[in-house]
């Protein structure tokens, strides 16, 4: 015969309303002893590369740039005239513009900003020889290149 049992009845809970709920009892913290944490690993001192002036880094596009002006500063007049006679070379007004691209009108501003433009492109083909022609250029043109010393041209009437 098979015995059966009645199944007991599950107790439900209670609903609690908030004026029967019970404070939570507090609880403690547990207190963290910080304790310095030592490297696994120790990293040796690392001596520092001495740095040394590098040429500018150029893209590939104003590299190529850079040879285009670099290649027509060759060619110009007054850089032939300069590396022929040196220091003792007389450029006229004429060739220095022309060697800058600029006209006879173009302004001291624009004089300067071409000689800086030019001397970045010399830089980036590491071109000392144009560097200091260059510079005897801004030495000789002095009075072109600063905007109160130029001549002032006053015409007749």
């Amino acid at each position: 015969m098979l015995d059966t049992k009645k199944a007991e009845p599950v107790p439900t809970p209670k609903p609690v309303r908030a004026s029967e709920k019970k404070p939570a009892a507090p609880t403690k913290k547990a207190k963290t002893v910080s304790t310095p944490i030592q490297p696994a690993v120790i990293i040796q001192p690392v001596k520092a590369k001495e740095v040394q002036p590098s040429k500018p880094q150029a893209s590939r596009e104003e590299k190529v740039r850079a040879a285009k002006f670099v290649r027509s500063m060759e060619a110009s007049d007054a850089y032939r005239l300069y590396k022929k006679n040196g220091k003792e070379s007389r450029i006229s007004e004429f060739d220095f513009r022309s060697l800058l691209l600029c006209t006879m009108e173009s302004s001291s501003e624009t004089l300067t900003r071409n000689v800086e433009l030019f001397k970045g492109y010399a830089r980036i083909h590491e071109r000392q020889d144009l560097l200091t022609f260059l510079g005897y250029c801004e030495m000789s043109f002095e009075t072109l290149l600063k905007p109160g010393l130029a001549k002032k041209i006053v015409k007749k009437k």
